[in-house]
């Protein structure tokens, strides 16, 4: 069974709705991808530990310039890792895969505006 990426499908329908502003078409897009590092984790759950392994996480960033005063971007960021149960038993632990494989999609979205600069006041 193949899994759905909703991080992908938000980026495509940011990419979609974009062409479709005549104004966004003709500004300043910038593409980023990036490929980086990420520490894992441990937390205290009942009986045990839960641990998510270190991992390579990797995106892209998409930011656009609508006009002098305001900007969009989109972020996609995909990290596949590991996770291990470390179970406490009386006198020992015993560690458990799990039997999936685990991974973390983030898809953000959002924009800034800044005030336009009025120099008449200054």
């Amino acid at each position: 069974m193949q899994r759905f990426d909703h991080g992908a499908a938000v980026l495509a329908a940011f990419f979609i709705l974009l062409g479709g502003v005549p104004e966004a078409r003709a500004q300043k897009v910038e593409i980023t991808p990036f490929v980086g590092y990420q520490f894992g984790g441990e937390v205290a759950v009942r009986n045990g530990n839960l641990r998510i392994s270190d991992d390579v996480n990797y995106g892209l960033i998409l930011d656009v310039t609508v006009n002098r005063t305001g900007q969009v971007e989109a972020s996609y960021t995909r990290q596949d890792t590991r996770l291990v149960f470390d179970e406490f038993r009386v006198g020992s632990v015993r560690s458990m895969t799990s039997p999936c494989s685990t991974g973390r999609s983030v898809a953000c979205t959002g924009s800034t505006r800044r005030p336009p600069c009025d120099r008449s006041s200054a």
